[in-house]
């Protein structure tokens, strides 16, 4: 079981937080970014959207499946969380 934050730029929160952009990956394993320890875990699919007030960081939300025949997250679920997390 993974905690704790990940730096600026590493894994899908890291890089949505250094962004400041809500991020899709389809197929995480696969990914540049995709941190080690979240690939061990079995994160297949991934979105992420920053909790901003302000302009100012507060955090990120994420959203991972993890089932092998689990679909991919579309850009529609993306939308969905970024109305999620403006509120």
């Amino acid at each position: 079981k993974l905690a704790g934050a990940l730096p600026l730029g590493e894994g899908i929160s890291g890089t949505c937080a250094e962004s400041r952009r809500g991020l899709l990956v389809a197929d995480y394993p696969s990914w540049p970014k995709a941190h080690p320890a979240y690939i061990a875990i079995g994160i297949r699919t991934a979105i992420a959207q920053p909790l901003l007030i302000r302009g100012q960081l507060l955090g990120v939300i994420t959203m991972s499946r993890t089932e092998s025949d689990a679909p991919p997250f579309e850009p529609k679920d993306l939308d969905i969380l970024q109305r999620f997390a403006s509120q």
